[in-house]
């Protein structure tokens, strides 16, 4: 009798090592094959970002040395709304329209949006960037960019 109820208790473990297998290896199916598709494409936003690296241009002199375009630094302000308090987003576009030369509801608006990046202007002029540097907001910064500055000619041929 003893002896039975030693085999019955392998006979339960091992049911239940079997059973706990079978969840496994069910478990393992429903990740690998039936949610293949959209963890491959969860994989794939994660993974892949395209990031465009904008090309220096050197300067055009005339025959004189004397400069016709070259680059002028200027920089993309943008501002991370979700690190911003609620309360302060009114005070921060009422700084920031003068600076930016926009009015205050369309940066108030670019403010409260959901998001955590979110750019407020293009090709700011550098000391335009560095006042709005100075005021230390919550959530703002500046990233450096260039544009092509032309020096007006004569038109005519030397």
């Amino acid at each position: 009798m003893t002896e039975d109820r030693g085999r019955l208790r392998v006979l339960v473990l091992m049911g239940a090592a079997g059973l706990l297998a079978l969840v496994l290896v069910g478990r393992l199916l429903y990740w690998q094959v039936a949610q293949h598709t959209h963890l491959a494409l969860v994989a794939a936003r994660l993974h892949q970002t395209t990031v465009t690296l904008p090309a220096t241009r050197g300067s055009i002199l005339d025959r004189g040395g004397n400069p016709l375009a070259f680059d002028t630094p200027v920089y993309d302000v943008f501002a991370a709304p979700d690190q911003i308090p609620v309360g302060e987003r009114a005070a921060e576009a009422a700084r920031l329209a003068p600076l930016l030369g926009q009015d205050q509801a369309k940066l108030l608006g670019s403010l409260s949006q959901p998001l955590k990046f979110e750019y407020l202007a293009r090709r700011v002029e550098k000391d335009a960037a560095d006042r709005i540097d100075a005021l230390h907001l919550a959530g703002i910064g500046r990233e450096s960019s260039v544009r092509r500055t032309y020096i007006p000619g004569d038109g005519g041929a030397g």
